[in-house]
Order: C-alpha cells, then structure tokens, then sequence
C-alpha cells in the first residue's frame, strides 16, 4: 500500500513539474534569446571630442563566459557616423579574435550612442583580458572629460582605456585610470533558452509520468 501511495505522489509531482515547464514555456514565446547588453553603457555625454588617427578603446576582464555578436562605434551626437569605423577585439596575446567595418552614416544599427555592426558570435572566457579598439576618423572622446560617465555590464571588470598610434592594430598602450576612449564597444548576446526546447522538457516529463502511472496500474 505504500509503494501505491509513493507512486502516486511521485506521478503527482512529475505532472505539476511538467505544467510548469508548459507554462513557462508560454509566457515566454517570443522572447527566445535575451536582449542583447551593451559592454558599456554610456550614462552622461559631454561636449569635448578631439579626432586620432590610430587606435583607441579599452581593455577589460571577462567575470564569465560571454558571447559577443556585434561590434560598435561611439556616434557622437547620435546623427550618423561621418566616416566609416575599423573595430576589432583582441586576446591577451594580441591576437585578433573578431573584426568588422561600421559603415558611414547611419547604416550601423544606433543602441545606446553606438552604431553597431554584426559579426559571427565569439566566446569570451571567463577570467580572460581582452581589448576593444577602432580606427575612426570621425569625433572620438576619454571619458574622464567632463560631462561624460559610463557603466561597464556586470560580466566585465578591471575596464581601463588603452590606445596604439598604428591604426588598426592592438592596443598596447593603457591609461592609469577607469577611464576609456570612446572608441568601441561590443554587445553581450548571451542566449536563453528556445520556448520549443522548454516545452519540450515539459512533454517529456508528461511522459515519464504517464509512463509510471501505467506501470504502477
């Protein structure tokens, strides 16, 4: 008689645990993969810009693992970038990981006073420095001028600016401070679960239910 009633709650529980996965599976059509983040979100704009003709952006430390799936430009006053924009991202070792070319105007998608451009998704390691560069001939700015503030997202830490003069090259050179150029910036695209796969963990614990239920008859 016990082992009736243990199968009886265990089939019980595994039904509920199923209607959840449904349900949430639901509520959450649509909304397959999560918005995509900004590495730094630009707070406060200032007025004070000046142009370089090399290599500006900043270096960081990945807290966890993370997806890059674009690449951005800092559009000053949110009008269009006046030229096109070389930005790329870079290893400790300085090696090259992703690339791509901003174009003029507004052809790159503004988020946040960036225009970005897609790229095919990297992983960037927990635990790991990287480095954020672009070469623009455009207005450029530090972010320790006034007027400007900034917030790096919470998978980055140890965020410093960093130049080279050689435009289209790592960075090699790095600012005492917090400070960054503006310059470059990526977008996090960490993705969530599907619906479809939610739903499915559902079914198949609808299953296994359905499954003992017949067995312990």
């Amino acid at each position: 008689m016990l082992d009736v009633y243990k199968n009886f709650f265990n089939v019980r529980m595994m039904m509920k645990l199923a209607a959840l996965a449904l349900l949430t599976a639901t509520l959450f059509a649509g909304h397959a993969n999560a918005a995509p983040i900004s590495a730094i979100d630009l707070t406060a704009v200032g007025s004070s810009t000046f142009n370089y003709s090399g290599t500006l952006g900043w270096s960081f430390k990945a807290k966890s693992d993370m997806n890059v799936g674009a690449l951005g430009q800092w559009d000053f006053q949110d009008n269009g970038l006046s030229s096109s924009s070389w930005v790329g991202i870079w290893d400790a070792s300085n090696n090259l990981l992703a690339s791509v070319t901003v174009g003029t105007g507004t052809a790159g998608t503004l988020i946040g006073h960036y225009r970005y451009a897609d790229i095919s998704d990297i992983t960037l390691q927990a635990g790991k420095t990287y480095t954020i560069g672009s070469t623009f001939s455009g207005s450029v700015m530090l972010s320790s001028y006034a007027g400007y503030s900034f917030t790096p997202a919470a998978q980055l830490s140890e965020v410093k600016g960093a130049w080279n003069s050689s435009p289209k090259t790592a960075l090699t050179s790095f600012v005492g401070s917090s400070a960054i150029y503006g310059g470059a910036n990526f977008l996090i695209t960490n993705e969530v679960p599907e619906p479809g796969s939610l739903a499915l963990i559902g079914l198949g614990i609808l299953g296994a239910a359905v499954a003992r239920c017949r067995k312990a008859g």
